[in-house]
């Protein structure tokens, strides 16, 4: 092996390492635009107000994203998200998960929805008094 061609092979390796670690980084944001931004990959349109939010994803190559957000949508929007999440209503008990942000904290009455998905660990919360929606997505 030639002294250019093993500082050829180095280049690519360094190259190789440095594409990784970048690819790695993990992503995360507590501005409530920001995370709605990030989870559905658009600005957050007229027909929504966003209170908080909180949007982490792991680097990698599956991206997996944790979401906290707070958000009071139209019923026509709300309608329309549950449609297509294909999202069903839920009597289970729930609780909020430990690792939420403060701001996070549905009411005890609030109707719950569920994916269809057998090992689904999301929560969709909506207030039936103030319409107000909690969403916590793992995925």
């Amino acid at each position: 092996m030639t002294v250019q061609s093993f500082k050829r092979k180095a280049g690519f390796c360094l190259i190789g390492i440095f594409i990784l670690l970048v690819s790695c980084s993990e992503s995360q944001t507590t501005d409530a635009n920001e995370s709605y931004a990030r989870w559905s990959g658009k600005k957050a349109t007229s027909d929504l107000k966003i209170h908080h939010g909180q949007y982490s994803q792991t680097g990698g190559l599956f991206k997996e994203h944790t979401l906290f957000l707070e958000l009071e949508p139209t019923d026509e929007w709300r309608d329309e998200f549950f449609k297509e999440n294909e999202l069903i209503a839920d009597d289970e008990s729930w609780s909020v998960p430990e690792d939420a942000p403060a701001w996070f904290n549905p009411d005890k009455n609030c109707k719950r929805w569920k994916s269809p998905q057998p090992f689904a660990e999301s929560l969709y919360l909506q207030d039936p008094a103030t319409g107000v929606m909690f969403i916590y997505e793992v995925q």
